[in-house]
């Protein structure tokens, strides 16, 4: 564990291979392979996240699809629906594919 935390992964990443070497090493236990779970009373490193999601003020989104549409028309369109729907750009990639 503590070498996933010097290799600078998330907290949350730290705790979800924990989770799965915990369940492997119960069920080891279990079945008469160790005597003791060694990831019993591990305490995991690392910083929580912060949850505050980054977003572009409704005063800067005709300066931000002017930009996009200095990379191309097609980053111009993709940014604009994404603005005006509400979707997230997996749900509008994702129709980029989909047979219509």
């Amino acid at each position: 564990m503590n070498s996933l935390h010097d290799a600078g992964y998330s907290k949350r990443t730290i705790e979800i291979v924990h989770s799965t070497m915990y369940n492997a090493m119960s069920k080891a236990v279990t079945i008469d392979k160790l005597q003791k779970n060694p990831c019993e009373g591990v305490s995991i490193k690392g910083l929580v996240k912060k949850k505050e999601l980054p977003f572009i003020d409704s005063g800067n989104i005709a300066a931000f699809l002017t930009e996009a549409y200095r990379y191309g028309y097609i980053y111009w369109l993709f940014f604009r629906i994404l603005i005006k729907t509400g979707m997230r750009k997996g749900e509008a990639a994702h129709y980029k594919n989909a047979e219509l």
